[in-house]
């Protein structure tokens, strides 16, 4: 009977190890639409900011982040670790958690209007530094570990730069935390699959 439950419990952890080594190369798609979406609205800002446009600027994030949204549940829809998988859904609750904390946070903060632009993006940096740290702990994956620093360096000139450049800095941090390492895991997934078939074949 012991023998049974041990054997169950080794199942259970290596269920666990194979769960935190897949999570990582199943979720690259998350980051591209994420970081995609955060790259092609700040250009889109910026453009509406020459073009004396500026009521625009909100609509274009609530428009493109409402589709990032929608998209990344049709993805999350038909990804086998976000729904089964234990450490799948404990990085979903993770993630939904900071977005909501995130999205809380700035509401209430330009409502109250006493925060500058350059404190609320690099509270934002700081919170998504955070989600990676704690992502790279339930995957060990050294990478997410080391643009967690990344992201918490970055920190410091989004609050010391002037308003109109520290949304550059933030979407420049995105591009190289989120939207690369995004296509560079879908790139690795793909390749691994294809070797993978070949192999069987």
């Amino acid at each position: 009977m012991d023998q049974i439950k041990v054997q169950k419990d080794l199942e259970f952890i290596k269920k666990i190890i194979d769960d935190s080594s897949s999570i990582i190369t199943s979720n690259g798609l998350y980051y591209i639409i994420w970081g995609g979406a955060s790259v092609l609205c700040t250009i889109l800002t910026y453009i509406a900011i020459y073009l004396n446009l500026e009521y625009l600027i909100l609509w274009i994030w609530v428009f493109f982040f409402t589709i990032g949204g929608i998209l990344v549940f049709f993805v999350a829809r038909n990804d086998r670790y976000t729904k089964n998988a234990i450490v799948g859904k404990i990085y979903a609750y993770v993630w939904i958690g900071i977005l909501v904390f995130l999205g809380i946070f700035t509401f209430n903060a330009l409502v109250i209007g006493k925060y500058s632009i350059n404190f609320l993006l690099s509270v934002t940096a700081g919170i998504l530094g955070l989600g990676y740290f704690i992502t790279s702990a339930i995957s060990k994956n050294k990478w997410l570990f080391i643009l967690s620093f990344v992201w918490w360096a970055g920190c410091f000139p989004i609050l010391l730069a002037d308003e109109y450049y520290s949304p550059l800095i933030l979407t420049s941090l995105v591009f190289v935390c989120e939207f690369i390492p995004g296509l560079l895991i879908v790139i690795r997934s793909k390749k691994a699959k294809s070797e993978k078939k070949m192999e069987n074949e």
